[in-house]
């Protein structure tokens, strides 16, 4: 039961953030011009896509234990999802479809990768409650007083001894929903000034945070992707089990133990946030 009710949290955020993005968004004329049907028709590109390569990603993350245990690595209900490589390869199978349907453009990909990035942080939030049913994406030990149960068998070699481990699934979602509000806010923002077709608006000077993520173009998903970024490089230090390789004898510092090795996250967090920086100076 425990195992099943992983699956029925992530089936539960895509639902809600779903009839969030349908009764709110599309309802409200906050789809960038995108209407409810052809959104609706992209959703199994990329709900497939992003399934896909969040699998692969866990996956080559935790290959040491796959490699033993191969029949595993389909049981996607068991837990294991990597965001990263659910946005990359979702964001792909986005463009398979426009692409396929004749409407693949810079501002067509753009509005719909808006409006994806609506729903993500909301879908993600709920989603992580599966962690806790699961009792995985659990940091360091502590003391503190919202520290979770582990059960013996699932805590680290190292700290066995330890029974409470600090909730890094919950630190996440919390995260997660402020993100989510502040997309809400800059999606406003955005398109509030749009009524008039052709006029141009400058953004309210307060949402210009995060290297001015107000992007004409995509200004909801490229601070989705830079929050998303962020909450990953400051909840990483109290991560116990992530990939990591031999970056220039490079090392991340880590609440929990000496690890050897950058983690693989974190270098595509600043990646991203590096990238959109380029995006909003250099080609601007």
């Amino acid at each position: 039961m425990i195992l099943n009710l992983y699956g029925i949290c992530i089936v539960l955020g895509v639902a809600v953030a779903y009839i969030f993005l349908k009764k709110w968004v599309f309802v409200k004329n906050l789809a960038y011009g995108v209407s409810f049907k052809d959104w609706d028709d992209s959703l199994v590109w990329v709900g497939v896509g992003g399934l896909i390569g969040g699998r692969l990603y866990h996956v080559i993350d935790f290959w040491n234990f796959y490699s033993q245990n191969l029949d595993l690595i389909f049981q996607v209900w068991r837990g294991g999802l990597g965001i990263w490589g659910g946005i990359l390869a979702g964001a792909a199978g986005l463009a398979l479809y426009l692409a396929r349907k004749g409407r693949l453009s810079s501002k067509t990909y753009t509005s719909y990768l808006n409006i994806f990035a609506l729903g993500l942080p909301l879908a993600q939030a709920i989603g992580r409650l599966g962690n806790f049913f699961n009792q995985e994406l659990f940091g360091c030990a502590t003391n503190l007083q919202w520290g979770i149960y582990i059960n013996e068998t699932l805590r680290p070699v190292a700290s066995k001894s330890k029974s409470y481990y600090h909730p890094l699934f919950l630190y996440e979602l919390i995260l997660d929903i402020i993100l989510f509000v502040v997309l809400l806010k800059i999606n406003r923002a955005d398109l509030k000034k749009k009524v008039s077709p052709g006029k141009k608006t400058t953004p309210p000077k307060k949402f210009r945070i995060l290297l001015d993520l107000h992007s004409p173009g995509m200004p909801v998903f490229l601070t989705y992707m830079t929050g998303y970024a962020l909450i990953r490089i400051l909840l990483e230090p109290l991560r116990i089990e992530s990939w990591r390789i031999n970056l220039l004898n490079l090392s991340y510092p880590s609440i929990c133990a000496d690890f050897v090795g950058f983690p693989v996250a974190v270098l595509i967090s600043i990646m991203v946030i590096l990238v959109i920086y380029f995006w909003r100076t250099v080609l601007r």
